[in-house]
């Protein structure tokens, strides 16, 4: 007679992808049945917020001086046509519509990176799977990376057969135990 453990078929970490915020909320706990996306915990979202408006209000000034830069451009163009400006006073206009671009374009991936910080303020489930750990605690700080869940992959469970000496000459391929 063959002997052995359970275990996980396989056993999935959930950590933290962002650093430094409350635990807020804790919506799962060890041996919750749970769906691939559900949210198993929420992290303190109010300074990731405030950051995202604040970035909203640095896209809508760096729109508001590329519409300068733009119009201005315009405007030297129409008057360097009668020659009233030189070709640099000309050049001039068009690097700033430039400079202008780029910091708006610079604004809105600052503005794309914090709502990404803001999606990971919910940790969810990978897979579907039965919670089999949970080291998070309501209030702790987290550090990206931390692990706060473990779950069983699909709920699934296997035994890890052990068989001394004198049963592996019996053990074939295909063997049902």
């Amino acid at each position: 007679m063959a002997s052995g453990a359970l275990a996980p078929w396989q056993e999935a970490v959930i950590s933290a992808e962002t650093g430094s915020l409350r635990i807020a909320s804790l919506k799962a706990d060890i041996g919750d049945q749970v769906k691939k996306g559900q949210v198993l915990a929420t992290l303190a979202d109010d300074s990731v917020l405030a950051e995202e408006n604040k970035q909203k209000s640095a896209v809508a000034q760096a729109t508001a001086q590329l519409q300068e830069a733009r119009s201005n451009a315009r405007r030297a163009a129409v008057v360097g046509q009668s020659g009233a400006l030189s070709e640099q006073q000309l050049e001039e206009y068009r690097v700033k519509v430039q400079t202008a671009e780029a910091n708006l374009a610079s604004a809105n991936a600052d503005l794309r990176s914090i709502r990404i910080k803001l999606k990971q303020t919910r940790i969810v489930a990978v897979d579907d799977g039965i919670i089999s750990g949970r080291k998070a605690l309501l209030g702790d700080v987290v550090s990206a990376g931390s692990e706060m869940f473990r779950m069983i992959r699909d709920g699934r469970i296997e035994w890890q057969a052990e068989l001394d000496a004198q049963q592996l000459p019996g053990v074939k391929p295909d063997w049902p135990g």
